[in-house]
C-alpha cells in the first residue's frame, strides 16, 4: 500500500486521482496515393509503462487536472 506525504492537491484539496505515467506506443500508418498519414490508432507498448519518478517522489494528479510531486513509501 502506498502512502503519500502530501496527500492532497495544493491547488484544490482533492486527493490523488492517480500517478502520471509515460509509454511508448505504436501511431499506426496508413499507406495512400500520396504518401502515409496517421491512422488514428496507437498500439501502447505496456511493458514500457513507468511511474514518473523524481529524488523518491511520484507526480500526482487530481481530478480536476492539477499535479504535484510527493514523497511517498510503502506500508
Amino acid at each position: 500500500m502506498l502512502q503519500f506525504n502530501q496527500s492532497a492537491c495544493p491547488t484544490c484539496g482533492e486527493p490523488p486521482a492517480g500517478t502520471l505515467e509515460t509509454l511508448s506506443g505504436l501511431a499506426e500508418l496508413v499507406q495512400t496515393d500520396e504518401g502515409f498519414e496517421y491512422g488514428g490508432t496507437i498500439r501502447i507498448h505496456w511493458h514500457s509503462q513507468r511511474t514518473v519518478q523524481q529524488d523518491r517522489r511520484m507526480l500526482l494528479e487530481c481530478s480536476a487536472g492539477h499535479h504535484w510531486w510527493s514523497a511517498w513509501h510503502e506500508r
